[in-house]
């Protein structure tokens, strides 16, 4: 008894399976999809100007001290 109901299963897999690959295989209707908008910040979010006393060699410096933190904290992980 087991060993029928076991079988009657098997070979009703490809008959299960033939709706999921039909419907797979057909072309669905295009829609136009805009792209997504990013608005823009408001004046309160934007970073300040960068004052004249700040030099490009210490903006630099501090990038990359700030990558070696975030290596050493992946690397702790």
């Amino acid at each position: 008894m087991m060993q029928k109901t076991r079988s009657s299963r098997l070979r009703l897999m490809p008959l299960l399976l033939l709706p999921l690959l039909t419907a797979c295989g057909n072309n669905s209707p295009s829609v136009p999809v805009e792209p997504a908008r990013i608005p823009a910040l408001t004046p309160e979010a934007r970073q300040p100007a960068q004052p004249s006393y700040c030099i490009p060699s210490c903006s630099i410096g501090l990038m990359r001290e700030r990558e070696s933190w975030q290596q050493r904290l992946i690397d702790d992980e």
